[in-house]
């Protein structure tokens, strides 16, 4: 009876293990694959556009 419940446990956890790839493309692999898209734009934003500086910060947040 212990030997079967190991055996369907083992079952089950492969089963999820399995189940949960994705075979879905990633934002990384459609960043890639648009870039050579002449429709496709991408740019940089600035972080000083964010005003980080001025934001009201702890000392412990300021160092992280």
């Amino acid at each position: 009876m212990k030997n079967g419940i190991k055996y369907i446990t083992a079952a089950l956890i492969l089963l999820v293990t399995l189940g949960s790839c994705s075979s879905s493309q990633s934002l990384q692999e459609y960043y890639v694959d648009s870039s050579e898209n002449d429709n496709f734009l991408s740019f940089d934003v600035p972080t000083s556009i964010l005003n980080i500086a001025s934001a009201n910060l702890s000392p412990e947040e300021k160092k992280q």
